[in-house]
């Protein structure tokens, strides 16, 4: 349970963390450090997809409780499982690398994977670089309202993260 929860805040604070970084040394455009934070976390997620993929089931529930990897498992082989794993992804949070190892190890193809889980954190990547473009132009204020911004839509998607994940199976349920 330590280690999912360290794995999925270390995928959700690195994306931040680059993309204010990026931003804030001044050496680079908005759109330059989206670009940066969404190329390293494709390929931190394609290491986890294709490490699921090798080595199986049993590696990924190692590094998760069974029941949860079993939980989405069901979800990602539903009719609606498409729709699930973007609005999985577009939701703050919620763990991402559990999502990443569990994709892998279903029929999923790593296209709609690769697509779907960058659409989905995009939103988050964008906002944390604004908050780097906001600090190194030392507009305090701005900074302040969008970490605000942030940190509630973070609390609420990580309070109600059951709550959201029984509505998307019931949505992923009677989808065709």
């Amino acid at each position: 349970r330590g280690l999912e929860r360290r794995l999925a805040f270390a995928q959700d604070a690195r994306a931040a963390e680059e993309a204010e970084a990026a931003r804030a040394d001044g050496d680079a455009s908005l759109e330059d450090a989206v670009d940066a934070c969404v190329g390293r976390i494709l390929a931190g997620s394609t290491v986890d997809f294709f490490l699921a993929r090798l080595a199986g089931t049993p590696f990924v529930k190692a590094l998760f409780p069974a029941e949860k990897v079993d939980r989405l498992g069901r979800l990602l082989d539903s009719r609606g499982a498409r729709i699930a794993f973007f609005l999985l992804f577009l939701i703050p949070g919620i763990p991402k690398d559990i999502l990443c190892y569990v994709a892998g190890i279903t029929p999923m193809r790593f296209a709609y994977f690769a697509g779907a889980s960058m659409l989905g954190r995009l939103p988050g990547i964008v906002g944390s670089a604004l908050i780097g473009d906001a600090a190194a132009a030392r507009r305090w204020p701005l900074v302040i309202a969008l970490g605000a911004a942030a940190l509630a839509l973070f609390v609420v998607g990580w309070l109600l993260r059951e709550k959201i994940q029984s509505w998307i199976e019931k949505v992923a349920g009677r989808r065709g």
